[in-house]
């Protein structure tokens, strides 16, 4: 991977739709002051996923914890699969390993392995 230091959320928003970063990790202070309904969300799931970057919720109550409709839930879930950023099952959003954890080599590669079980799954 190529290392690209990117200082506010509109630049990475841009070398991720251009498709200029394969991955990114962020600091929280960079989501702060651009939070839009969908950056809610994903702030959501950053700051209340688990140890195995699972968050068990439904659309309703991340639409409620978010203050927002459940269809912008909806959309932004979908937007963050499609993007490869998240895997979805019933009440379960599961981070992509790659992107964020704290965890040994050996943790990440059975996490991904989870993450790709959960894709599999998706509808």
């Amino acid at each position: 991977f190529n290392y690209v230091q990117l200082g506010s959320f509109p630049e990475l928003a841009v070398s991720l739709y251009a498709h200029r970063v394969d991955a990114f990790s962020v600091d929280k202070s960079i989501l702060s002051g651009y939070e839009s309904k969908k950056t809610k969300i994903l702030i959501y799931i950053l700051e209340n996923m688990d140890t195995n970057n699972i968050l068990y919720t439904s659309n309703r109550k991340l639409a409620e914890k978010c203050g927002v409709s459940t269809s912008t839930v909806s959309l932004t879930l979908k937007a963050l699969r499609n993007a490869d950023i998240i895997s979805t099952q019933t009440n379960l959003i599961m981070l992509n390993p790659k992107l964020g954890n704290r965890v040994s080599k050996a943790k990440e590669q059975a996490l991904m392995i989870r993450f790709k079980e959960i894709k599999e799954g998706d509808l």
